[in-house]
């Protein structure tokens, strides 16, 4: 489906630059007829690139400028083209007098004059793409869900804490339990008098004689 879409795109896009190429035939002469040329060539160039923008060449999203590509990329291709261009109008004028000489200023004469002499159509053309250049697209934004309002601090919900255990107080509840409770009796034996049949029975000494 992309590519159909794209062919279609890009074969009207042919279409039009065709009829502005077409278009730019019947120009008359003189300095108003030559600039409707070339602005009929440059606009060519643009549209060629434009169809395959709005085609869905990029991404399908809303066409925008380009603000980094237009100053870093078609300013200094416009003062390039616009030089040489300029230099190339059929009457003598102020702006053809001035840009000649300071190409001799320049030293750049040589390459004026030969791109002034077959190439000022390409150059036309190649201004109106570097201008197409500069319109982008941004893709489609996705959908997403909107974002939610924080609650309050009495709803939220505190995380239950879990209870704090301390090893040396444990131990010493534990140690002071076991001095409060009494120490058990203890019963001391005593040895029993000897009986009566225990007692050791002595006999009487006899009477020594004389």
């Amino acid at each position: 489906m992309v590519g159909a879409v794209r062919g279609v795109s890009t074969l009207l896009g042919i279409a039009a630059a065709g009829f502005c190429l077409w278009l730019s035939t019947h120009m008359g002469d003189g300095v108003a007829g030559y600039w409707a040329r070339l602005g009929l060539i440059a606009a060519a160039g643009l549209v060629l690139v434009l169809f395959q923008v709005f085609g869905g060449w990029t991404k399908w999203g809303l066409p925008q400028l380009s603000g980094n590509v237009f100053v870093l990329g078609f300013l200094p291709a416009l003062a390039v083209a616009g030089w040489v261009l300029i230099s190339g109008q059929p009457d003598d004028n102020w702006f053809q007098r001035h840009v000649v000489e300071w190409s001799g200023d320049l030293h750049v004469s040589r390459l004026v004059r030969h791109l002034r002499d077959g190439y000022l159509g390409v150059l036309a053309f190649g201004l109106g793409n570097v201008l197409g250049f500069t319109v982008d697209t941004r893709g489609p934004r996705p959908l997403t869900s909107p974002p939610q309002e924080p609650l309050p601090t009495s709803a939220r919900e505190e995380p239950p804490v879990p209870p704090a255990t301390d090893a040396p107080t444990a131990l010493a509840a534990r140690l002071d339990d076991e001095e409060a409770a009494p120490e058990p009796e203890t019963t001391v034996l005593s040895p029993e008098p000897p009986g009566p049949e225990d007692e050791t029975r002595v006999a009487p000494r006899p009477p020594s004689a004389g």
